[in-house]
């Protein structure tokens, strides 16, 4: 769901009286604020993340959102926290773990069948006692969040173990929270996880205002004879005659995107 960057009180406020109904002002503020979160490729509202980043030879750290509103941990280097082990001797079997931040998903034997484990628990106990699949054996070997847990995106754990791993060594850093930049001690290679929450709690005015016109845009437009095609799930609206809604606010949004790396 997008964040209410604008809301349907908002936008009455900015039409005055107008001839919308209550779904229409809803549909249009739910267009202008997800149209504006995909076009900046960035969530506004205040969220927390868990982020895995791999440096090379560098002391900087920078994070995929902004501006930082807590830094919660910054750990450097990776810990073994769950094993994982499938057994089966069966001709063309298999056993893959695949983990993010949505579930743990193992893919087993012959033919394959697949168990999903989501959402990740609150701790990683919960998460190694969820693990009853046929043939499988987890087993706790450090406490973390399972949310903490470095991404896999498949690894193969037939007739061998596998470990799953979170955080290392916590570091102290600098932090610049409008750039969403951490510094380092000194310059390292490897993983680095941080913890922090991002985003505002407050909207920007001004985005609210884009915002805001965005959607009254949106319900002009809807009453033009000349629509020829809408799509609300991804954004992108055409109009004959009309272009693209969101192309003219784009000079304005431009300083609300997520930075270019």
């Amino acid at each position: 769901m997008a964040s209410a960057i604008t809301t349907t009180a908002t936008l009455d406020n900015y039409l005055g009286t107008h001839p919308y109904s209550p779904a229409q002002t809803a549909l249009a503020v739910a267009w202008a604020n997800e149209a504006i979160e995909n076009y900046c490729e960035r969530i506004f509202a205040s969220t927390v993340y868990h982020e895995w980043k791999e440096l090379s030879d560098t002391d900087t750290v920078i994070l995929d959102h902004r501006p930082i509103v807590t830094l919660n941990q910054v750990s450097a280097g990776t810990t073994n926290v769950m094993s994982l082990a499938y057994t089966d001797a069966a001709a063309g079997a298999i056993g893959v773990v695949t983990i993010d931040q949505t579930n743990l998903t193992l893919q087993y034997g012959a033919p394959p069948v697949t168990a999903a484990y989501t959402p990740l628990p609150a701790t990683i106990t919960l998460l190694a006692a969820m693990v009853v699949a046929a043939g499988w054996t987890a087993t706790l070997t450090e406490e973390a969040l399972p949310l903490a847990i470095k991404p896999v995106l498949t690894q193969d754990a037939l007739n061998t173990t596998i470990y799953l791993e979170g955080p290392g060594t916590p570091v102290a850093v600098d932090i610049d929270p409008d750039a969403a930049l951490l510094t380092l001690p000194s310059a390292r290679s490897g993983w680095v996880y941080v913890m922090y929450k991002a985003g505002y709690g407050t909207i920007p005015s001004e985005l609210e205002q884009i915002a805001t016109e965005m959607a009254a845009t949106f319900l002009a437009r809807k009453g033009d004879p000349t629509v020829t095609s809408e799509r609300v799930g991804n954004t992108a609206f055409t109009y004959g005659g009309g272009g693209d809604i969101m192309s003219a606010f784009y000079p304005r949004l431009d300083k609300f995107r997520a930075r270019s790396l």
